[in-house]
């Protein structure tokens, strides 16, 4: 197994070494700037007008498990369930369409490792990411065929006409490959390489950690936003640029500190050492861009904190605890975007110990009309039950200055 991946990684290394550099294009991107200490606790109302639950409805024998990345479209939403090695497809109203399990091994239409999966909305086809092969399905379940990929990544997008692959910094942490290497390979459906951009900075081998969304989707633009790097890409044809640079001021990873890494012996105690524990502003994920605002969420020590940055008044909310205010029901993280409306989901059994937080601290809460569409959809609520989609309509306060 050893010497495979070893021959597989100098094919990739080879092929990549003679393969063109995409362009990154030189325009001005926009400065969002985040004052970390300025973190404060805020409502939802500030930034959504509305909520609205989406319950998952399978029969009660094939629970869904954990979901990983959800693709929201007008007439299908698309779960990846890590569990099962599966994708489910379901109505926007949460009614189960289908479930596509992907079976594990290297027959046709099977894949070890399953990552990640992306639609191909012109053909209603499926591509699943495995480890080094790409198996494709149409939306009815069938095998097509498959794409021997020999490079290593965890992430991935089709786009346009051509496969946009991830190849995070930690998969290089074994391999002396220097900048060779770089963090976007484009491949054509056939599996070859057309371009590679973003070249991989070699203090930077190792630290890798992958967020939920690489490639998260705003109207017709592609983005793409990777570890240790505070810039969001927008993906084009001809060019990579950079739409937007994250400005973390002093809470920034100064440049110079990945040359310390030379004097530690593994890449975990640098990064504790190094970065955790200064604090500094790390691990970007989550992205997220509408008409109106781009939300992402990030790392100081081991804090997660939210950003909302209003597109229109050019300023950033930064967020260590947000209130939802809307239903006093719960405040998750986002994890997609589909017309204005962002999504995520929530456990039944963290919804539950909510509403009974709610009956014991605050009971009046429960009389508020607020409440109505919580309370009716944990009457019959076990904790067992599948995840229930939370959509949040874009709006608030701050967009009615």
């Amino acid at each position: 197994m050893r010497n495979i991946f070893l021959l597989l990684l100098a094919s990739f290394i080879y092929s990549c070494s003679d393969t063109p550099l995409k362009k990154i294009k030189n325009q001005k991107a926009e400065n969002l700037i985040v004052h970390v200490d300025q973190a404060d606790t805020f409502v939802m109302s500030k930034f959504f007008k509305s909520i609205e639950y989406i319950p998952l409805q399978t029969p009660k024998d094939r629970p869904i498990g954990n979901i990983t990345k959800i693709v929201v479209s007008d007439k299908l939403i698309f779960l990846f369930d890590e569990t099962k090695k599966s994708i489910w497809i379901v109505t926007p109203e949460g009614k189960l369409v289908r479930e596509i399990s992907i079976p594990e091994g290297n027959g046709p239409g099977e894949v070890f490792y399953m990552a990640d999966f992306t639609i191909h909305n012109s053909t209603n086809q499926i591509s699943i990411l495995g480890s080094y092969k790409i198996a494709i399905y149409t939306i009815k379940g069938e095998h097509v065929r498959d794409i021997i990929v020999n490079h290593p990544v965890y992430k991935f997008i089709w786009l346009d006409d051509q496969y946009v692959l991830f190849a995070s910094n930690s998969l290089y942490q074994n391999a002396d490959i220097g900048n060779t290497g770089s963090n976007l390979i484009f491949i054509n459906s056939e599996g070859n390489i057309l371009e590679t951009a973003l070249p991989i900075d070699t203090r930077k081998r190792g630290l890798g950690l992958i967020p939920f969304n690489s490639f998260p989707v705003y109207d017709k633009y592609t983005l793409f936003y990777g570890h240790m790097d505070n810039r969001i890409y927008q993906l084009e044809d001809s060019a990579v640029s950079v739409r937007y640079t994250i400005d973390f001021g002093e809470y920034a990873v100064p440049d110079h500190i990945y040359d310390e890494r030379q004097n530690y012996r593994s890449k975990s105690d640098f990064f504790e050492k190094e970065i955790v524990k200064e604090g500094s502003a790390f691990f970007l994920s989550s992205v997220i861009e509408t008409d109106q605002i781009v939300y992402f969420n990030f790392l100081t020590g081991h804090d997660p904190k939210q950003v909302i940055y209003n597109k229109v008044q050019k300023e950033s909310y930064v967020i260590k605890k947000l209130v939802n205010d809307l239903d006093y029901g719960l405040a998750p993280i986002f994890r997609t975007t589909h017309r204005g409306n962002l999504y995520t989901l929530i456990q039944p059994h963290d919804l539950l110990e909510r509403v009974e937080s709610i009956r014991k601290n605050y009971p009046d809460y429960l009389q508020s009309s607020k409440m109505d569409e919580v309370k009716r959809l944990t009457v019959n609520l076990s904790g067992s039950d599948n995840p229930i989609i939370m959509k949040a309509a874009v709006g608030g306060t701050i967009h009615n200055n």
